[in-house]
């Protein structure tokens, strides 16, 4: 696990998350039956600004080098999800492998070795990352990696909305994707 401070400009990360609210909608689904794929996210894929997609690309390749730095091996980008986390939003504790999913998630899920988190802002209550027993506090520019089989979560949102560019990343060259 490491936690990199000022991974991302200021400016960057409030151009991000601009577009980000923009391009979302504020409907969520507050009883947290399925915190992601609802109207709160946006896939790397959804990015219409080209400006936008390849600021996006530019930490996403920079984090997998940082990644693959820490690990001491290679590491591909798997997947990234743009997500805006609204008041009353939250997590439960998960892992990001599939481990205790049903067989067809885990096949989605298996290529999944490292986890990341870059938070675009820091203006918001609660909304804190638990990783294991530790706790972060989001703060714009930082971004967050651990194994993608290590438990986690988020705490509920108290007050604002929280904004984060989700990543996972992978050993396997043939899962490569942003």
């Amino acid at each position: 696990m490491k936690y990199l401070k000022n991974f991302v400009n200021p400016n960057h990360c409030n151009q991000i998350y601009s577009y980000l609210k923009e391009n979302t909608s504020k409907t969520y689904n507050v009883d947290n039956t399925r915190p992601w794929f609802e109207n709160n996210n946006l896939f790397y894929s959804q990015i219409e600004d080209p400006y936008i997609k390849d600021l996006v690309k530019r930490y996403i390749v920079k984090l997998s080098t940082a990644i693959s730095l820490h690990y001491k091996q290679t590491i591909y980008p798997h997947y990234t999800d743009l997500v805006v986390w609204h008041k009353g939003k939250y997590m439960e504790a998960h892992r990001d492998d599939g481990h205790g999913s049903d067989e067809n998630i885990r096949k989605i899920l298996k290529p999944r070795y490292v986890s990341s988190l870059i938070y675009l802002n820091d203006n918001f209550t609660g909304g804190q990352t638990f990783v294991g027993k530790k706790k972060f506090k989001p703060k714009q520019g930082a971004a967050l990696i651990f194994k993608s089989n290590v438990i986690h979560g988020v705490t509920k949102i108290e007050d604002g909305v929280r904004g984060t560019i989700a990543s996972w990343f992978t050993k396997y060259f043939e899962s490569f994707d942003l």
